[in-house]
């Protein structure tokens, strides 16, 4: 079969830079470049396309039975709602049928969906979000825009699957879609072994996120001085985009006296994110909401136990039996969840545990792909194709 995929990736995440230095950076996504990874070994042939607001035209680079094809993507948000990403989707369209494959597999409920739609209704769409969460969590307006635009989705796709029982749940009561669809959950980053404990500096937290409500981090800040009343070496390290010095988030926390103790990262790549990570011995992810959680899969593959909401969505999902649930929302009870965890090592090292065997059995990358492999085949046949 010759599959299109319609969705985020990032070149030099799928080939090895050193081998194609001049690679442009996409969009970004690291469990659908991983996916777009395993379905070229699996499938006959493969054409990956994307956008990227980093390329003036169109780029395509075909490797063995792999094709990757970039469009351009206006840069300002403004531009690409107020026509409801009509360039972006035109020049998709354009690539998906340029392409001609058998079956194009979409992600997300926005403009790759739609295009795809646009050239044939029998491809199978992937839903990440719920736009109306998404848009009470954020309150923007590019939100509504991105919300009519899955409005538009809902109506006309057929075949569907969610990467989370919250998020079809989210779906059938915020979008009234009641159709039977199936769950085929992120793909967890490769197997490797556990870390060891030697590798874990102790007392060393790890929030990665960013400085949106969403993300809730200004209550993890307001949370850490009672922690580090009860552990003095503790540190505290915020990853991810308005989390670095001079951010409007670090001033609020200097101008209340919340930075004892905090080392504020910024972005980081996805080998320094991974690399702090291993070092760590707890990972709190204060989100608000979350359809999966890619760090959270990245922490249970390497054996870091995890803190998370206990009504943020799929975040206790994912986690299960590999991670420790609180109130995200009050400061109070999270302060006293993180100091609890840090001084029982033993339960650090049962949810730890758990969390490593759970991110490779649940999210086996091999189980994810060969269940996505299937649906292709059910929709090919269905659709009389032999």
């Amino acid at each position: 079969m010759h599959l299109v995929y319609c969705g985020p990736f990032e070149p030099d995440q799928i080939l090895n830079r050193a081998e194609f230095p001049d690679l442009p950076k996409g969009y970004g996504g690291y469990g659908n470049n991983r996916l777009i990874q395993k379905l070229a070994e699996a499938e006959e042939r493969v054409t990956a396309i994307s956008t990227s607001p980093y390329i003036d035209s169109e780029w395509q680079l075909t490797v063995g039975n792999l094709t990757l094809h970039l469009v351009p993507n206006r840069s300002r948000v403004l531009h690409r709602a107020r026509d409801f990403f009509a360039v972006e989707k035109k020049l998709l369209r354009n690539a998906i049928r340029q392409a001609n494959g058998d079956l194009i597999h979409a992600h997300w409920s926005y403009e790759f969906a739609q295009a795809a739609l646009r050239v044939n209704r029998s491809s199978l769409i992937t839903i990440h979000d719920a736009p109306i969460t998404i848009l009470l969590t954020h309150r923007q307006v590019y939100r509504i825009f991105r919300l009519l635009m899955a409005a538009q989705v809902r109506s006309r796709m057929q075949n569907v699957t969610f990467v989370s029982p919250y998020l079809r749940d989210r779906w059938r009561k915020e979008m009234l879609w009641f159709k039977n669809s199936e769950i085929i959950t992120n793909l967890a980053p490769p197997r490797g072994p556990m870390r060891k404990n030697s590798e874990v500096s102790p007392l060393q937290v790890l929030a990665s996120g960013d400085d949106s409500r969403r993300k809730n981090m200004s209550t993890l800040l307001a949370a850490w001085p009672s922690v580090k009343s009860q552990h003095p070496k503790a540190t505290l390290h915020l990853t991810g985009a308005g989390l670095f010095k001079g951010s409007d988030l670090f001033e609020m926390a200097e101008r209340n006296g919340l930075n004892e103790g905090i080392v504020w990262h910024g972005f980081l790549s996805r080998p320094e994110l991974f690399k702090l990570l291993k070092s760590s011995e707890l990972l709190v992810h204060p989100s608000l909401e979350e359809s999966t959680g890619l760090v959270l899969l990245e922490a249970m593959s390497l054996g870091v136990p995890t803190l998370v909401g206990k009504n943020s969505g799929a975040a206790s999902w994912t986690v299960g039996d590999g991670g420790a649930t609180v109130d995200v929302s009050d400061p109070v009870s999270l302060a006293a969840a993180i100091s609890e965890l840090l001084a029982d090592k033993d339960k650090l090292a049962l949810i730890g545990k758990e969390g490593f065997d759970r991110a490779r059995t649940e999210f086996d990358e091999d189980a994810i792909v060969s269940a996505y492999r299937k649906r292709y085949r059910d929709i090919f046949l269905r659709n009389g194709k032999s």
